[in-house]
């Protein structure tokens, strides 16, 4: 009878998951930073005009004219139009949807692997982040 090894290595498949979620997240978060990042170079080449160029702090006040629309329309029209408030709101869009793509990607592989408790948990957890 031979003695198992302390530290075992792990089953492929569980370092496999583990990867995947892991990748998801890199690489949303560094998309997300280079999109938000090439946004605010952007703002700063073409200058302080237009909504969402602050001239002052009290230009957040509801009603002001320089207030940025946060509406997909908006956002739609901004990209269209080269807008870079309109890049760095998809850039943050990118960061908040990260964490419900990885949520998302556990599920499948809770499920492919039959693992209905954490499914069952994950499935929850993905309602709440969506609703």
């Amino acid at each position: 009878m031979t003695a198992m090894p302390a530290g075992n290595p792990e089953e492929p498949e569980v370092r496999s998951m583990e990867l995947w979620v892991s990748y998801t997240l890199r690489i949303g978060v560094t998309i997300a930073a280079i999109v938000i990042l090439f946004g605010v170079i952007l703002y700063v080449i073409q200058g302080s005009s237009g909504a969402g160029h602050l001239q002052s702090m009290d230009d957040l006040k509801p009603g002001q004219k320089n207030t940025i629309d946060v509406s997909w329309s908006s956002i739609w029209n901004g990209l269209k139009d080269f807008e870079s408030i309109a890049i760095i709101q998809v850039g943050l869009l990118i960061l908040l949807l990260t964490p419900v793509t990885r949520v998302a990607l556990t599920l499948l592989l809770f499920l492919r692997d039959r693992d209905r408790i954490f499914a069952v948990i994950t499935a929850v957890v993905l309602a709440i982040l969506l609703g």
